[in-house]
């Protein structure tokens, strides 16, 4: 990816690559070579754990390069393709069609047409029974792949659970046999527990819909065992993790406390398929804590798991990774906190540092609805829960529902109202700063592997009755409420209980153009509703009936681990209203998750972690301030000027350089940057004001940032700066800007044109600005303009235009009225901003000093 095409598009971000920890290899030196594939966009694919799982994993290996690539957005396929180019890996740039195997993530139905575009963009055969050995093996993973038959047809075969170990088997076995056809291969990796090869298989429909038989047409186990990782201590996991440059959705450090749930809820498919509960210990979560932070430099670490408050040495935990945390300003997140499990020495912890939205679901809005969906837990519990959290000081409460749950009725639905009002008298009492509770509702979809497998589906024009239901009843400023898009939910229904007949209507849905079908501006519900009518297809079958229990469901030779029998024994359960206890604290429900031995790998107790308590800090500490002199260039010059600050602050951490930050409910750092620099413009000289704790002088601190920033951005100078001095941001007036431009970008002689503009006495232009238009004159906002050099196919263009706190002209403006175009035309203008000025003379806010740029 060129930078001429990062000027292009519309996150430039999205496709820099070279991410601090991002690993690039050789090719000519290793055997096998692997590219990790997230069907959505960057910002979702680089918040996921799993693949970041496997690419450390694989880059452990020798003989083994892992790359990865994202979904491009439609901006950059409309660029690939009107070029015919194809689609390439992030870390080398080299094409998808050329590395030995493809792993797709399957971890989101709605993603499944990204899936066919970014094979179609690599110049890969979409199906499977098209492709021969001289193309990538085409693996698909994670919790969608426990029905993978709608991508049957595309995927040469599944990894069925964990990936952690199978993931190196493949590639052992694919070592081994890579020089035989592909079936044979095949044949091969079917042998692993865990993999699944579609085409081992054939399936036969009865003729009013449902499956007569899944028959197995080579020799092996008519049911795929899912694979586990039995000890998560020595699972892998990362320690210097991806840190991407643009905020994406989860962006902070994720450690997966545990893996598994017994709590049983009926309609959550991980807490099915991720059985049995599977902890690490406090040592090792903290050590991979300790690592991931100071390789990093994020500013919160999420604890992850199914149910965070069932860890068995949570207090501990907790205590433990707040006291490494503290003192670094890093915030520790519980996201998956169940009502009734949040002790108040828990809470005591977590307020030591700053405090963002805290999130409850109760799901259901009534007892007798949360007991069919076996919640286990009671309105005393969620109201509990909510009181002690405003009383500790949070401002914002999230509240998760879902609507159309199996039997729900008008005063189900009502119930979510009545406990929401419940949750706001308790917030107005316990917290006088209380801000807002945020409601979200989901239409509920049944997923494969759970007791509402067998359900209906309710159809979207009931969820929008229900939906305006809610709506009516939530009229208060502090309250908000949002929905998911239902005709979205409908197809992730369709899908996610799908047999294989669904992959011609997945193709002609791609075909018709439909692209990140999860995104509600993006899905076009009348394209996807022509697919199914141009290939016959009733979509009414895959979800508005009760299935019989005896029926073939499209992924019974799939083993979750969990029998069908436990499922349609909670099935009924869930009819009467009957709940199911935690097998994890009562007796055993013989859901067969654990096998022969029942029994759980749970957290060691009374280990120590090797982090030794923190003396206190003194009440005065020793707080410089420097003033940063720094350049940007090559790739890095497309972060936004957001995306610059937060790698600058976490660049800071890396180099164990101590920042100052303020006080109060969400502190941040003493930090002010100047003038925001335009994406795509390169800088010599851009500032920063910035306090640092301790006895750190100009050299230490120049040098220890350079060792950690990444290519792109680099210290060139640093001055101490008196407490007192003002702001960077309110000092700078003017900026210098280099412009090369073609000379074939003007339509007249160059030198007359700069003459003409600065000869002009206004020069107005129209800003959108907060729903209004505002009509401005630039021409006294620019202070100089000349031809700096020019030959016949290049002129370079010398600018100075007032900027800062004050305002002034934009680069963009100025270049469109210099040459007459649209901005649409300038992407092959090359900006550079030579310098930052207090006065109109030329002063800068800086003393020259010397530094070492190099690494």
């Amino acid at each position: 990816m060129t930078e001429k095409d990062l000027a292009r598009v519309s996150r430039p971000s999205r496709y820099i690559g070279s991410e601090i920890n991002a690993v690039k290899k050789d090719h000519q030196r290793v055997d096998i070579k692997v590219v990790l594939a997230f069907p959505d966009a960057y910002e979702i694919g680089m918040s996921h754990t799993g693949l970041k799982i496997l690419y450390e994993i694989l880059n452990n290996r020798k003989d083994t390069a892992a790359e990865r690539v994202f979904a491009p957005w439609k901006d950059m396929e409309q660029l690939l393709r009107s070029e015919k180019r194809p689609l390439c890996s992030l870390e080398s740039g080299i094409p998808l069609r050329d590395f030995d195997i493809l792993g797709f993530t399957l971890q989101y139905e709605m993603s499944y047409t990204n899936i066919l575009n970014m094979l179609d963009l690599a110049g890969i055969p979409l199906f499977s029974a098209e492709r021969d050995g001289s193309f990538p093996l085409i693996i698909g993973g994670g919790p969608c792949a426990f029905n993978p038959e709608p991508l049957a047809g595309f995927f040469d075969l599944f990894v069925i659970g964990d990936g952690e170990e199978v993931i190196g088997e493949i590639v052992d076995l694919f070592k081994k046999y890579r020089s035989l056809n592909r079936e044979t291969l095949l044949g091969y990796l079917a042998e692993l527990e865990g993999v699944y090869v579609p085409s081992d298989f054939e399936i036969l429909y009865a003729p009013d819909g449902p499956i007569r038989e899944i028959r197995r047409t080579r020799p092996g186990p008519e049911r795929i065992r899912k694979r586990m990782v039995k000890d998560l201590n020595r699972a892998p996991y990362p320690r210097s993790p991806l840190l991407p440059y643009m905020k994406i959705v989860h962006d902070r450090v994720a450690l997966e406390i545990s893996r598994g749930c017994t709590r049983g809820c009926r309609f959550c498919q991980a807490g099915m398929i991720y059985r049995p509960v599977r902890e690490r210990d406090v040592k090792t979560i903290i050590g991979y804590l300790k690592d991931s932070v100071l390789s990093t430099g994020y500013e919160e670490i999420s604890l992850t798991s199914l149910s965070s408050g069932d860890y068995t040495e949570l207090p501990r935990l907790v205590k433990e990774a707040v006291r490494f945390s503290e003192k670094r300003h890093v915030s520790v997140a519980l996201p998956s906190l169940r009502p009734g499990t949040l002790s108040s020495e828990i809470i005591a912890e977590i307020q030591k540092i700053r405090k963002t939205g805290f999130t409850i679901a109760p799901e259901a809005g009534t007892q007798r609805l949360r007991d069919v969906i076996n919640k286990g837990v009671t309105e005393e519990d969620l109201l509990t829960t909510v009181q002690k959290v405003f009383s500790a000081g949070w401002e914002i409460l999230k509240l998760y529902f879902m609507i159309g749950l199996p039997s729900e009725t008008e005063e189900d639905v009502k119930g979510i109202t009545d406990l929401t009002f419940k949750a706001l008298k308790i917030a107005k009492q316990a917290n006088p700063r209380f801000k807002q509770i945020h409601v979200s509702v989901s239409p509920f979809v049944p997923k494969a592997h759970t007791p509402f497998q067998w359900s209906r589906q309710n159809r979207p024009e009931e969820i929008a009755d229900k939906y305006q239901f809610l709506k009516r009843g939530f009229k208060h400023k502090k309250l908000s409420l949002k929905w998911h898009e239902p005709g979205i939910s409908r197809l992730e229904g369709i899908f996610s209980r799908g047999d294989r007949r669904l992959g011609l209507v997945l193709c002609e849905a791609w075909r018709l153009g439909c692209r990140f079908d999860g995104w509600t501006d993006e899905c076009d519900l009348a394209k996807w509703d022509l697919s199914f009518q141009k290939t016959g297809i009733t979509p009414d079958f895959y979800l508005y009936r009760e299935r019989d229990l005896a029926e073939i469901l499209p992924w019974d030779h799939i083993e979750s681990g969990v029998t069908k029998t436990f499922l349609a024994e909670e099935y009924r359960q869930s009819l009467k209203g009957e709940i199911t206890p935690d097998c994890r604290y009562g007796a055993c429900t013989l859901c067969g998750a654990c096998g022969q031995e029942p029994g759980f790998a749970l957290a060691r107790s009374g280990e120590e972690t090797g982090i030794k308590v923190c003396s206190p800090r003194p009440n005065l500490p020793v707080v410089k301030r420097f003033r940063i002199r720094y350049s940007k260039g090559g790739r890095l010059k497309f972060l936004s000027h957001l995306e610059l600050i937060n790698t600058m602050v976490r660049s800071f951490a890396r180099a164990g350089i101590p920042l100052e930050y303020s006080h109060g409910f969400h502190p941040h750092p003493k930090m002010a940057m100047g003038p925001a620099l335009p994406v795509g413009v390169s800088a010599m000289a851009e500032y920063l004001d910035v306090n640092v704790i301790g006895s750190v002088f100009e050299e230490t601190l120049a040098a220890g940032l350079n060792q950690v920033l990444p290519d792109g951005i680099r210290v060139t100078g640093v001055n101490w700066i008196p407490a007192q001095a003002p702001a960077i941001s309110s000092v700078i007036r003017f900026g210098e800007y280099l412009l090369d431009l073609p000379r074939s970008a003007f339509r007249e002689d160059p030198s007359l044109a700069v003459q003409e503009l600065m000869g002009r006495h206004e020069i107005l232009i129209t800003r959108d600005q907060k729903d209004r238009i505002k009509t401005l004159d630039i021409r006294p906002m620019i202070e100089e303009m000349e031809i700096h050099s020019m030959d016949e196919e290049q002129v370079i263009v010398r600018l100075i235009v007032q900027t800062g706190d004050q305002g002034g002209a934009r680069i963009d403006e100025v270049l469109q009225t210099l040459l007459n175009q649209p901005a649409s035309n300038l992407q092959d203008v090359r900006i550079t901003r030579t310098g930052l000025y207090t006065n109109r003379y030329r002063a800068i806010p800086f003393q020259e000093t010397k530094v070492e740029t190099a690494h």
